[in-house]
C-alpha cells in the first residue's frame, strides 16, 4: 500500500488493545486468520493519519478462552470449596510472632533477583494459611466477616482478569450500568424514593465518612467552599458507646474535631436512650454549642452479633 508499511499483529490482541497501537503510516494485519475471522467488525486506519476506528458489534470475543467456559469456572470454583474446608479443619488462631515472619520475609524476599510465580504464589498462601486469624472457619464469631462464597471467588477473578475502571462511564460502561442496576434495586429494598442516590463503599469508615459529609453539604450548602470556618458555631455528632470507631476519625478528617463529639447513654438493649439525648441537645442549644446536630447510633457488629445469639432470629 503506498504511503504506509504493514504492521504485523499477534492474534491475543483484544479490541481495547488494538486501539490503542501507534498506527501512523502502518496497516494493522492480525497474523492469526482465525482469530482475525473472530472480530466481527473493521478494523481501519487512515494512513499517514491518525484516525483509528473500530467498528465491533457487542458479540464480539477476541480472547477465545473466557473464564465462564466450563473448566475455567469450574476450577476456580472448586478450588474455593476445597480451601474453605481445609480452613474449616485447621486451627483459627495463628501462633507466630513478629520476628519469624520478618525473618522469613527478609531471608525469602530481597527484590535483587526475580523469582518463578509460582514459588512466590505458593509462598505466599502458605503464609496466608499459617500467618493470619482464619475469619471464614465455621467456628470463628470474633467480628462480622461473612465467610466466602464460592461466587465471591468467582467475581473476585473476573474483576482481577479484566480490571473494570469504573471512574467514568466511557471506559466501563457495562460494570458500571451493572453496578447502577444493583444499587437502585437496594435503594428499593430499603423503601427509600426512587430518587435516592447510592453507592458502594469498602466498608464502614467510608460509609461513615460518607454519611457526615452529606449531611454537612446539605446543611450548610457553603461547607464544601469555605468549611467549617464560616459556622458561628460548630456542628455536632451525638453518638452512643456502640457507635464504630471510625467516627472519631471521620470528626477529623471532616474538620469537626473530636470535641465535638457527644457520647449519648444507651439502655439495657444497646438502643439510645432518647431521654438522655434530648436533655444533652438542650444543654447545647442553650450553651449556643450547636448549629447542626448529626444522629448517628449505629451498633458495633460483635456485640450485636453476640447479643443476637441468645435471642430471637433475625
Amino acid at each position: 500500500m503506498q504511503g504506509g508499511e504493514l504492521m504485523v499483529l499477534p492474534g491475543h490482541l483484544s479490541l481495547s488493545q488494538l486501539a490503542a497501537l501507534p498506527l501512523r503510516g502502518k496497516v494493522p494485519v492480525v497474523k492469526e486468520q482465525a482469530r482475525a475471522k473472530a472480530v466481527h467488525g473493521s478494523v481501519q486506519s487512515c494512513v499517514n493519519g491518525d484516525r483509528r476506528i473500530l467498528d465491533a458489534s457487542r458479540e464480539h470475543h477476541v480472547v477465545s478462552t473466557t473464564l465462564s467456559s466450563g473448566t475455567g469456572l469450574d476450577e476456580i470454583r472448586e478450588t474455593a470449596e476445597r480451601l474453605a474446608r481445609d480452613i474449616g479443619d485447621g486451627p483459627i488462631v495463628p501462633c507466630v510472632t513478629p520476628e519469624e515472619i520478618r525473618g522469613h520475609l527478609t531471608t525469602r524476599y530481597g527484590f535483587g533477583q526475580p523469582m518463578p510465580l509460582d514459588d512466590i504464589v505458593a509462598d505466599v498462601e502458605q503464609m496466608l494459611r499459617t500467618w493470619q486469624v482464619q475469619v471464614t472457619h465455621p467456628r470463628y464469631f470474633g467480628l462480622f466477616n461473612p465467610s466466602v462464597a464460592p461466587a465471591s471467588v468467582v467475581a473476585d477473578t473476573l474483576v482481577a482478569a479484566y480490571n473494570p475502571q469504573l471512574a467514568t462511564w466511557r471506559t466501563s460502561p457495562g460494570p458500571n450500568e451493572i453496578e447502577r442496576h444493583t444499587l437502585n434495586w437496594l435503594v428499593g429494598k430499603f423503601g427509600l424514593p426512587a430518587c435516592a442516590f447510592a453507592n458502594f463503599t469498602n466498608g464502614e469508615a467510608e460509609s461513615n465518612l460518607s454519611a457526615v459529609t452529606v449531611a454537612l453539604t446539605r446543611s450548610f450548602p457553603d461547607y464544601g467552599e469555605n468549611g467549617l470556618r464560616q459556622l458561628a458555631a460548630s456542628p455536632t455528632i451525638y453518638l452512643t458507646g456502640e457507635a464504630h470507631h471510625s467516627f472519631e476519625k471521620t470528626a477529623h478528617i471532616t474538620g469537626l474535631g473530636r470535641r465535638d463529639l457527644r457520647r449519648v447513654a444507651t439502655d439495657d438493649d444497646l438502643k439510645m436512650d432518647v431521654g438522655y439525648l434530648a436533655r444533652l441537645v438542650a444543654e447545647d442549644r442553650k450553651n449556643a454549642l450547636i448549629h447542626c446536630s448529626l444522629i448517628c447510633c449505629p451498633v458495633r457488629a460483635s456485640r450485636y452479633a453476640l447479643r443476637n445469639r441468645t435471642g430471637p432470629k433475625i
